[in-house]
């Protein structure tokens, strides 16, 4: 037996992947069948791996899609309830505003050219009216609160005090609430009332 025999003869596969001699390859190495195949198999992991997280966040996102219409009506309406009180507080205020100006004005008023005997005459009352209503005596054409009308503004005389009493009827932005299943619709007006007394001076 000579020193040839003892070296490995290279086989088909390793002559044709170009390797010489398979028991010369370094031990870093694995069999040369094997390096030809795990290339390919390391390659579709990755692109399994990858293409699985492309998957499930496609999916997340088709989740958080979901959830945000399910919640988008809630917060719209909870978004416009709030505009809505703000709106009522705010026209509340204008309405104790014009009622305690038309107050102060008759107390004033009608003690002019009597002698303690203290009445309201309809030229007072139109006059208190147009103040609560257009902001001044004369009148006008743009009320101060829209829809707000001289009927809406009663006012009384009673033991030497003025009263004006506004009852306002608020109309919210959003209108009716529909009916959800069957029944009417759920109506959303209401009256504001400003009262305001005033002892005449």
């Amino acid at each position: 037996m000579t020193p040839s025999d003892l070296t490995p003869h290279p086989t088909a596969e390793c002559a044709r992947t170009g390797l010489h001699h398979c028991g010369h390859i370094p031990s870093e190495l694995i069999h040369c069948e094997d390096n030809r195949i795990k290339p390919g198999i390391s390659s579709f992991s990755g692109h399994a791996e990858r293409r699985s997280l492309f998957v499930m966040r496609q999916r997340q996102q088709g989740i958080a899609i979901v959830e945000f219409t399910i919640v988008l009506p809630f917060l719209l309406f909870l978004f416009l309830s709030l505009c809505e009180i703000g709106r009522a507080i705010y026209t509340y205020t204008e309405i104790e505003k014009v009622s305690r100006d038309s107050a102060r004005y008759l107390s004033g008023e009608i003690i002019k050219g009597t002698s303690g005997n203290y009445a309201l005459t309809t030229e007072n009352i139109v006059y208190a009216k147009n103040l609560a209503v257009y902001g001044s005596i004369n009148g006008g054409s743009n009320p101060v609160i829209d829809n707000l009308q001289a009927s809406h503004v009663n006012i009384s005389l009673v033991d030497n005090y003025i009263k004006v009493e506004i009852a306002y009827p608020y109309q919210p932005v959003i209108g009716d609430i529909p009916a959800l299943v069957g029944g009417d619709a759920i109506n959303m007006h209401f009256k504001l009332v400003s009262s305001y007394s005033m002892r005449v001076l």
